[in-house]
């Protein structure tokens, strides 16, 4: 059953950031013309559609009577905006502007399909991992002591998500590797793979492991996430994240290729749950002993 559909200040500007679009191509307006009329650049046009830039309500109100939106649409719109602007607990962190947006995304998505082909997934990290993981991605001296803290913070209090009144469906496909290479030592890849068994045994996540038996596949090289937004009105959107940095696709084309991937990985390349479960308890004897 799918869960009921929730919203973020970001899921709402990306609603209006969508509707301002459809608004656009219904006027049969091109993103220069609107701008020339408007006297802004084209950039802004494109970033407000695009939700990279949070659209004002004088943005709102200019745009909708260009469009010549209706008077109650125009509100409607002008309230989401307001909405949109709200002000939550990862938009007061010390984050960057890309990972803020994501985290937005996935507190309102109602199915969370996602691969990692190196490291646990953020939701599935202990304090203790998360840290030595954090420190040993970059660089020494690349991260002040406080900004690891501050990473740190927002990475555990992503973890709610999961443990909530009203958690999305998460399904999530790791390498084995991922569980074999010693972040931060024995112990703490101990009570890491201990952690993802007890998060795996909740009814609405569903862990699915890659045996090294396997050669290379699909996704080998990287990691994404499929972000699914039940009953609420705004695209399906895909994560990628690379060493260039990151991506939000949600063209339907974008999204059809990396499900299809992920499908693939669920059905055919990982091992069901039932396997994974056991090769989990053996690897965590293993860091036991």
């Amino acid at each position: 059953m799918a869960a009921e559909p929730r919203s973020t200040p970001t899921t709402r500007g990306r609603e209006l950031a969508e509707r301002l679009r459809e608004l656009r191509l219904a006027a049969d307006m091109t993103v220069e013309s609107v701008a020339e009329s408007l006297l802004v650049s084209p950039s802004k046009i494109s970033r407000l559609e695009t939700a990279t830039r949070r659209a004002s309500q004088r943005d709102v109100r200019d745009l909708c009577l260009l469009y010549r939106v209706p008077t109650v649409e125009r509100d409607r719109l002008m309230q989401l905006s307001a909405q949109a602007l709200e002000t939550t607990w990862y938009q007061d962190a010390a984050i960057r502007a890309v990972y803020g947006t994501f985290i937005g995304l996935e507190e309102a998505a109602s199915q969370i399909d996602i691969f990692h082909s190196f490291v646990v997934g953020g939701l599935l990290q202990t304090e203790e991992y998360a840290r030595n993981l954090i420190a040993g991605i970059r660089p020494p001296g690349f991260l002040t002591l406080e900004e690891t803290d501050e990473i740190l913070r927002v990475r555990m209090r992503r973890r709610e998500v999961l443990e909530s009144p009203n958690p999305p469906r998460y399904h999530i496909v790791m390498d084995e590797m991922t569980f074999r290479r010693p972040v931060g030592g024995p112990l703490v890849m101990a009570r890491q793979v201990r952690r993802v068994l007890e998060l795996g045994s909740l009814p609405h996540v569903v862990v699915q492991i890659v045996p090294l038996s396997v050669g290379s596949y699909p996704g080998l090289d990287g990691r994404f996430c499929v972000l699914r937004f039940a009953n609420q009105p705004i695209s399906d959107t895909v994560y990628v994240e690379g060493l260039l940095g990151e991506l939000f696709l949600d063209k339907d084309t974008d999204v059809a290729r990396y499900s299809e991937i992920f499908d693939y990985l669920a059905s055919t390349v990982a091992l069901d749950e039932g396997d994974s479960r056991r090769l989990l308890t053996e690897i965590e004897k293993d860091w036991s002993v």
